[in-house]
């Protein structure tokens, strides 16, 4: 961990780079620390200081070891939720007409269409 931290301070910053730790650091609620430090170990190999490419590599990580994501065994990230399925039936369409956009041609000097 510090040394991706004093990686990132130094590629971008005290404050982003702060942020770039930080956001690895959040990663731990999700992931095994085992698989958060062999990414961070794969991200600075390859002279990448960005949390997207750590969390890449921890998922994986996951993958390769084949356990389910999580620090308790859950998978957070295992299924796409589609909300189209969780929408209630009861749920009114929409019956307002369209708004006008009649005054923005007349800012811009055109007629109304």
């Amino acid at each position: 961990m510090r040394r991706f931290g004093a990686a990132a301070g130094k590629a971008h910053g005290d404050g982003a780079g702060t942020r770039a730790l930080v956001e690895v650091l959040l990663l731990r609620r999700h992931l095994d620390r085992a698989d958060v430090l062999a990414a961070i170990s794969a991200a600075l190999s390859v002279g990448s200081t960005s949390s997207d490419v750590v969390a890449l590599e921890a998922r994986k990580a996951v993958q390769r070891r084949g356990a389910p994501a999580g620090p308790d065994g859950d998978d957070p990230g295992g299924r796409v939720v589609i909300l189209a399925e969780h929408r209630s039936a009861a749920v009114p369409t929409d019956e307002r007409p369209l708004p006008s956009v009649a005054q923005y041609d007349t800012l811009l000097g055109r007629e109304s269409s």
